[in-house]
Formats: C-alpha cells, structure tokens, sequence
C-alpha cells in the first residue's frame, strides 16, 4: 500500500491459485491494484481520535468504554499500560464507515518493556466518533 494522491492510496495484492482438472495441476498467481480514496480531514480526525481513545483504553471501564465503544466491539484490557504510538494506521473508507488496520504501542508500566497490538478496526461518526467492530 501507497499514497498514490493527497486522499488516495494504491493497494496491490497478489492471488495465487492452484487450479487442478483431472489429473492436471497448474499454479496461477494474479495481481490488482486498486485505489482507495479517503478524505484527508477524515484520517485526520480519525487519527486524533484513536491517539485519544488508545490513551484512555488500557484503564477505560466498561462505562467509559460504553462513550467510544458500540456494544462490545471492543473488551477492556484492564492493563497497567502507557499508549506509547500509532504504527502505520492504514485508513480506509468503508460507505460511512472508515476501517482501520493499525498497531498500537504500548509501554507496560511495571516491566517498562513496549508491548505492540495490533487492531482491525471499523468507525463511524455521528456526534462523535465510535468504534462500531
């Protein structure tokens, strides 16, 4: 995946496939590009918001998850956590949902190691923003 434009990003993916009829096995690999559009506000906003919930989620109880959080899309961690960073967050748009791949970075607190987690998740803004999945 690229920026390819100031809202657009190219992403190329590869499909290898086995085809077998009869006895006949052939191997045929693939490969599309396709480009993402994504409102550069969007990933603006979007990226403000997952460093402010990431700050508050090691801790964050149910009910303040509840704020960020539709129905348990995402437990809490209940972890002695310091959100550490955002590590390649790649945005994109999904009807009025946006969907993120991101890794989080974290210092554990009593052992002051980082701790990387890696999340899938999907968005929408009504009021505010909330993780729906």
């Amino acid at each position: 995946m690229e920026q390819s434009g100031e809202n657009a990003f190219s992403v190329t993916y590869e499909i290898d496939q086995q085809i077998k009829e009869g006895d006949q096995t052939r191997d045929v690999s693939e490969t599309y590009t396709v480009t993402v559009h994504v409102d550069a506000d969007t990933v603006n906003n979007a990226t403000a918001f997952l460093e402010t919930f990431f700050k508050l989620y090691p801790t964050a109880t149910d009910k303040e998850l509840a704020y960020y959080v539709e129905e348990n899309a995402l437990e809490p961690i209940n972890g002695d956590y310091l959100f550490s960073e955002l590590a390649n967050p790649v945005f994109t748009a999904d009807g009025d949902n946006v969907k993120v791949s991101v890794a989080v970075k974290f210092i554990d607190n009593q052992t002051k190691a980082t701790q990387v987690s890696q999340y899938e998740l999907t968005f929408h803004k009504d009021s505010n923003w909330k993780i729906i999945g």
